[in-house]
Parts: structure tokens; sequence; C-alpha cells
């Protein structure tokens, strides 16, 4: 298994580097900070909200500012960087195919994001205890698990560029294009369409509003939150149409992880190595 042998290659590279440790103090400062931020505002200005709450909003909040970035600056330059330095060749002159290549980085990518985030949540979760707020169990692993999954999808969708791009200046600025559109520019997008849509009075106004939702909803951090509701004890409701369900979370999450990276390897495998 020639996929294996590059991502344990990726991991003692990051680990010789200091990346893992870079990125798993990062973790760790961003989860136990907004942890302490957020239930002392909580407990301050709250009001009446169940004392679940506090400890939920300080885990998750931090996933849709920090993780997209880290996923996807994880994995960005993977292939790329080593296509334009010539290491890639050296790579492929070994018995390595180029899809063990896509694949191997994809893994070894996502384990290094997955332990920064597993150690996050530990930490945060612990300074939750700590002060006071009360932590449900099957939520906080609930949320570590779905966590690692969503982590999972932007490094696929990061990895994927990286092999479908030969210019390394050029995926720069498509990571943090990428970034902006899942954290700040997908809703505003949708939004748009929304008034396209009005604007030129296509369809009625349910089907408009079906289709900005499910757009929205094709969001992986919009999936990731649908996907944790169906599991939460504190929140499990069911939606107006199937892609507002819990299980349609999941297929969001499996598409995000399956098809960039899949897309990747398609256009490796069909382009010629300068």
């Amino acid at each position: 298994m020639s996929w294996s042998v590059i991502a344990k290659k990726e991991l003692r590279d990051a680990s010789r580097s200091r990346r893992l440790f870079a990125l798993i103090v990062t973790f760790v400062l961003f989860f136990a900070g907004a942890a302490f931020v957020i239930i002392k505002v909580m407990n301050t200005f709250g009001g009446n909200v169940s004392p679940e709450t506090p400890a939920i909003l300080s885990l998750t909040i931090p996933l849709g500012i920090f993780l997209p970035a880290v996923g996807i600056f994880s994995g960005y330059r993977s292939i790329v960087g080593e296509r334009e330095s010539g290491s890639l060749k050296l790579l492929l002159s070994l018995p390595h195919s180029r899809t063990d290549v896509v694949l191997g980085k994809f893994l070894g990518r996502t384990a290094l994001v997955g332990s920064a985030t597993l150690i996050g949540f530990l930490v945060g979760g612990i300074v939750t205890v700590a002060l006071g707020a009360e932590l449900p169990i099957v939520d906080y692993l609930s949320l570590i698990v779905l966590s690692v999954v969503l982590g999972a999808a932007f490094v696929s969708i990061s990895v994927g560029f990286s092999a479908s791009i030969r210019s390394e200046d050029l995926i720069v600025f498509i990571g943090f294009g990428l970034v902006l559109l899942f954290t700040m520019l997908w809703g505003v997008l949708t939004s748009l369409i929304g008034m396209l849509l009005r604007r030129y009075d296509l369809g009625s106004q349910t089907f408009q509003a079906d289709i900005v939702s499910f757009i929205r909803a094709l969001n992986p951090q919009r999936g990731f939150n649908s996907a944790y509701s169906s599991l939460s004890m504190l929140n499990n409701t069911s939606g107006d149409v199937f892609w507002q369900e819990g299980w349609f979370g999941f297929i969001v999450l499996a598409f995000w992880i399956v098809v960039p990276l899949a897309f990747g390897m398609w256009r490796f495998n069909r382009t010629e190595l300068t």
C-alpha cells in the first residue's frame, strides 16, 4: 500500500518541521481561549439558556472560523509545491502511482489536522468543565467525530485543487479564495442567486426559496451543522424538506471528501509533469 507510506512520510515531515506542534498549539490556544471567553460572556449575559448551551457554543463557534482555513492551508500546496520544486518526479520514480500520491497526501494531511483537532477539543473540553459549564458527553463526542470529518472535507478540497493546478502562485490565490468562499462568501452568493431568481421571476416564491435553501445546504459547514443536529441530544429536529434533514448533512460531508479528491486524481493522472 504505497499510499500509506506517503501518508506516514507526511506525518514524519510535519513532525520534523514542527508543523504538527505549531498546529496543535494553535488549536489548543484557539479552543481554550474561545471556551473561556464564550462561557464567561454567556454566564454573564446569557439569560435563560440551558446549562449545556455555553459549553457547546464554546466548542462549535471556533470551528466555523478556524477549521476551514486550517484544512485548506494544510493541503493546498501538498502536490503543486512538490511539482514546482521537482521533488514530485523523484517521488514518482519510486514504486508509487499518481493515485497513491494524491491519496497519501490526503490521508497524511487529514491525520495532521485531525490530531490537532482532537487535542484542541480535549483541552477545550477541560477548560469548559473547569469553568463550571455542563458538557453533555454524547454531544461532545459527536462534535469531535464530525469535526474530524469536516476537517477531512476541507483537506480533500485543497489536495484536490493542488493535484489539479500546475502553478504554485495560482494555488495560493485559490487557497485564500476557498477560505473566503466557505467562511463568508457562500451565504452572499446564495443571496445573490435568490435576488436573480426574483429579479427575473423564475418560478414561484416557494421554488425560489427552495433553490436558495438547497444551495446553502451544500456548504460543508452547513452539512456539519445538519449532521450534528441529528446526533445532538439538545437539538434533534427535522426539516421541512429533505436537504434540511440530518442524514443529508452526512451526504454533503461525504460529497466534499470524495468528489474533490476524485477530481484531483483524475486531473493529476492526465497531466504531464514539467
